[in-house]
């Protein structure tokens, strides 16, 4: 349809919103996957006020357009918010930590293993 066409490129065409959120934690799921929170709150904002958690849309992160007008839209009202970064989004990371990283220099140690399970096989 054009007017979704025309929506999608009038949105990445006008940068509304600024992001500048003061505080990024990052939660470890069971599996080992890091989850980034992005805080955002006014100078003032008191510690107990509400907390409006953010869900990105499908492509998005704690920078899509939306997700900032929501964020400066509850600094706005007093409130705090946090933008929640799903799986595979923004700095998020897709899979497990260990599984990124490359696996460790060969070595007779392990070659002789992995010949041995082969030949098992």
């Amino acid at each position: 349809a054009p007017g979704a066409i025309s929506q999608t490129v009038l949105g990445l065409a006008v940068q509304v919103g600024t992001p500048e959120y003061q505080r990024r934690e990052v939660v470890v799921a069971p599996d080992g996957v890091e989850l980034l929170l992005d805080f955002k709150e006014g100078p003032h904002t008191p510690e107990d006020a509400p907390l409006m958690v953010i869900l990105h849309g499908i492509g998005g992160n704690s920078d899509s357009r939306l997700a900032r007008l929501l964020a400066d839209a509850c600094v706005e009202q007093g409130w705090r918010a946090v933008v929640y970064n799903r799986r595979g989004h923004g700095q998020s990371t897709l899979i497990p930590a260990p599984l990124v990283q490359p696996p460790p220099p060969p070595s007779e140690a392990n070659t002789d293993k992995v010949l041995y399970k082969v030949e098992k096989a």
